[in-house]
């Protein structure tokens, strides 16, 4: 790179030389050319000369002059010609006058003259022996200017050309710099993909092979002799290296991808098994492609590469082993197993056409019903999945332990789901497996309800209510709603057990319990027993007017029931009375507090008089 950068400058600086010689050549001309002019100027000036000497000389030549007027002859003056003459001459656009000397500015010639030229005015004078000349010099200026206009033109367009060819020779020698660069950069380039490359081949196992067809020369690396466990020494560098070695059941198959790969010059890629120097079959990737076709496209050579891929041969038997086991336990298992995408159902086992009876396949089914989840209900104890399609699934694999309750021929069936995402034809599916937990589901909520159901009565007991309430509280504080808490106390119950019997106690709670129960059928009302002859009543988006108003009715419909009590002073039946905590914005609201209130409500109502409802508000 440095020696052609010295080159190119050494063409430069030579370029240069040129210019300055012809730029000198040029110079000498317009010189030369300018001296020619001069001397034709003065040779005029020296004519000019020569004739006005002639004239002043006449009358020394001519001596006495006549002329004939009149038939006589008379006498001219000679100076009075000399004059005349002279006076004609200037006439023609030159002077003369007789000097003594010229100015300073005028130049010294080589001869006895001298002269100067004024430019301003395009005058030329000359002095020669006494007599100065000053005559026209327009014509010799202008030759002379255009002399110079000549040699500043040429001499432009000469330096123009030189040091464009400068400047061109000094942007080859950069490109030439860059593109040695470029060719040094790519060289580099080109041997770290080569690394690159081998690493890669090394890195992937991959044997390298170069076959000539016409002369069946056949070539290999290290790594595709190691392959096969072979040395360099065993092999003829003949294509009877390789075809020798394919196992005989693939020889015919192999070889038609390779003729169908040389007529079509395309790619192919093909597997077959070799025989390995220890005398067993490996199987082999090979793949190659024809690299050098002749003028007529005739495949000349082919280079490629070989894989070993036993392992994964063994890989794939096995893979083929398990996807029949698994297939297996997919048709023979008892649960219910669909491949869906949440929406649609794409595979079934025999459990699920076992379990839909009505329909004799998958198609028929998809036919009615696009998804297994039109099946799904609603369990009263809300602890099933009901979502909807592609919403389903999701339920199911966020949640712990999902269940779905499906309805199907008027009968309730309860399912465990598990889901697990697969893979098929390189899209993603779900696979959910429903296990029947019917029986146990229904036997769990049975002892559910038996511990939270009251024994005497059968409504919700205390324990119950200590779950329900904050519960319900919490709810009506994210919604914003009103929240009603009441508590209901038979008035003057122990009167009645000590007169009429415990078991006629137990009656009248029964009827009353049953009577409440029938009035408070509300999704968003809960009645529960708190102990002994005590209720408690939780409503909830209610108006203070509304809930009042439920609440004396309720009370209301119990003295209606016109259940002797002799001992119940002023009314003669039993009769409850109820303390109220309202908050028309349940935020406000601690359970403690509200139960508090409620109970210092009812008291105030037995202090009152009984048989009646006292509402706290905001309590």
């Amino acid at each position: 790179m440095k020696n052609s950068k010295n080159k190119f400058f050494m063409i430069g600086i030579s370029i240069l030389l040129v210019w300055v010689f012809i730029e000198a050549y040029f110079y000498s001309i317009a010189v030369d050319a300018q001296k020619n002019y001069t001397n034709d100027l003065l040779k005029q000036a020296q004519g000019y000369y020569n004739e006005i000497d002639n004239i002043r000389t006449l009358p020394e030549k001519v001596g006495n002059l006549y002329v004939k007027k009149d038939n006589e002859f008379a006498k001219v003056d000679p100076n009075l010609l000399v004059h005349t003459l002279l006076k004609k001459y200037q006439q023609n656009g030159f002077y003369y006058t007789v000097v003594a000397d010229m100015s300073k500015k005028s130049q010294e010639s080589p001869s006895i003259y001298k002269y100067s030229v004024d430019k301003k005015n395009k005058r030329l004078k000359y002095v020669y022996d006494g007599i100065s000349i000053d005559m026209d010099a327009s014509h010799y200026l202008k030759q002379i200017n255009s002399v110079w206009l000549k040699f500043f033109l040429v001499s432009f367009l000469f330096t123009a050309f030189t040091f464009t060819l400068v400047f061109l020779i000094r942007f080859l020698a950069k490109k030439s710099m860059s593109y040695k660069r470029l060719s040094s950069t790519l060289e580099l380039k080109v041997k770290e993909q080569t690394k690159k490359l081998d690493l890669a081949f090394e890195g992937a196992q991959l044997g390298y092979w170069h076959w000539n067809i016409q002369t069946y020369f056949h070539e290999v690396d290290e790594r595709w002799l190691a392959m096969l466990g072979l040395q360099k020494e065993e092999l003829s560098n003949n294509q009877h290296d390789w075809e020798s070695r394919i196992h005989p059941d693939d020889y015919e198959r192999v070889m038609q991808s390779i003729k169908k790969a040389i007529k079509k010059k395309r790619p192919y890629v093909v597997e077959f098994r070799m025989l390995h120097a220890n005398g067993d079959y490996i199987w082999i990737q090979g793949s190659g492609s024809v690299t050098k076709v002749d003028e007529n496209n005739n495949a000349l050579e082919l280079s490629g590469t070989h894989q070993e891929i036993t392992k994964r041969k063994k890989l794939e038997k096995e893979h083929v082993k398990n996807e029949l086991y698994l297939q297996t336990l997919f048709e023979k298992s008892p649960n219910i197993i669909i491949i869906t995408t949440g929406k649609s159902i794409i595979r079934a086992n025999g459990a699920f056409l076992n379990f839909f009876k009505e329909y004799a396949s998958l198609e028929e089914f998809k036919q009615e019903h696009e998804c297994i989840c039109d099946f799904f209900c609603t369990s009263e104890y809300e602890d099933t999945i009901d979502s909807v399609e592609m919403q389903w699934v999701q339920d199911v694999l966020s949640s712990k332990e999902p269940i779905i309750k499906i309805c199907y021929l008027e009968r309730e069936y309860y399912f465990s789901v598990y889901a697990k995402k697969i893979y098929e034809e390189n899209k993603m599916h779900m696979m959910v497996t429903f296990n029947d937990i019917t029986e146990m589901y229904n036997i769990r909520h049975k002892f559910e309800d038996l511990s939270m159901q009251d024994a005497l009565t059968d409504i919700y007991n205390r324990r119950y209510f200590n779950v329900v309430f904050p519960q319900e509280l919490n709810r009506a504080k994210r919604t914003h709603e009103s929240f009603c808490f009441a508590i209901m106390d038979v008035d003057n119950f122990k009167l009645y057990n000590d007169n009429y019997g415990h078991d006629a106690g137990d009656e009248v709670l029964q009827k009353i319990t049953a009577k409440i129960t029938e009035l408070t059928q509300r999704a968003n009302e809960f009645f529960f027993r708190l102990g002994g002859e005590e209720f408690g009543f939780i409503c909830s988006a209610y108006t203070k007017e509304e809930a009042l108003q439920h609440l004396q009715n309720i009370c209301k419909e119990i003295e209606n029931l016109k259940i002797e009590h002799l001992h119940n002073e002023s009314y003669g039946v039993v009769t409850i009375s109820i303390g109220v905590c309202y908050l028309w914005d349940a935020i406000q609201g601690e359970v403690k507090h509200i139960y508090k209130s409620a109970d210092n409500a009812l008291y105030k109502a037995k202090e009152t008089g009984r048989n009646k409802v006292v509402l706290f508000e905001n309590c």
